[in-house]
């Protein structure tokens, strides 16, 4: 198509050398990340289904927030990318596949906790019919650069760096007072951390164009550091008391 043809050259700029490694950064840590995390809920469920394992205990450290907001920050990132005088691929390749599994670990959330997360679930449908629909008009031509839309997307990608700041440290604080880490994976966490700081570069690279993505970025890894530190000091207790 003429329009694919178009955003594909208009995709490509001279912070591409960056852009590509903080996009195989990204799919290596937090997509593999995410993934595992993922697997972990169905290996827990099993588990569950096997009569190993307490129903309230598949999603156990898991904060409904956090993932929530996870999901809004790579929505806005992917749409961020979407919006620009250029399209960024960099952002709408790697954040898809990203958006897709943070769909299913909601899924998962949902089902085991319909009561706490059933809101959080409807955001998320209404987030994935967005991005799909931007993405079909992005492809029949429509250029969101410069627009209201555009303005919205830079605001609303600000406003929710600080909501995943609040929901990752809340549930850094959750899993170090209720002593729940276990649902939690070690390479999610780090994933991200690894992924901010690629990401940032990125950023950097670019220049103000990106100043909200980079701060996004400072933030999350900020806040990933937190979870580490939070499983970390659970799981060190935990040990020890084993160990007594």
């Amino acid at each position: 198509m003429p329009a694919l043809s178009s955003a594909l050259q208009q995709g490509y700029s001279p912070e591409m050398s960056p852009g590509i490694f903080a996009a195989t950064s990204f799919v290596l840590f937090t997509g593999v990340g995410y993934s595992v995390q993922l697997l972990k809920l169905f290996q827990r469920r099993k588990a569950k289904i096997a009569g190993a394992l307490p129903s309230e205990l598949i999603t156990e450290g898991l904060h409904p927030a956090r993932e929530m907001w996870s999901f809004a920050a790579f929505l806005f990132f992917l749409l961020s990318g979407l919006t620009r005088s250029y399209t960024d691929f960099v952002l709408i390749t790697t954040r898809i596949p990203v958006l897709l599994i943070a769909t299913a670990i909601m899924w998962f959330l949902v089902r085991e906790r319909p009561n706490e997360t059933r809101k959080f679930w409807i955001l998320t449908s209404v987030g994935n019919g967005l991005w799909i629909a931007v993405v079909i008009l992005t492809l029949c031509g429509t250029v969101f650069g410069n627009t209201i839309f555009s303005r919205f997307v830079d605001v609303t990608l600000g406003l929710v760096t600080v909501l995943l700041f609040y929901g990752k440290t809340s549930q850094a604080f959750v899993m170090y007072k209720r002593r729940e880490s276990r649902a939690v994976s070690w390479l999610r966490e780090v994933g991200v951390v690894l992924k901010d700081l690629t990401g940032l570069w990125y950023a950097m690279s670019v220049g103000a164009a990106l100043a909200v993505v980079a701060s996004t970025h400072c933030l999350s890894a900020v806040a990933s550091i937190a979870i580490c530190i939070a499983k970390w000091s659970v799981e060190r207790k935990k040990t020890k008391l084993l160990a007594a």
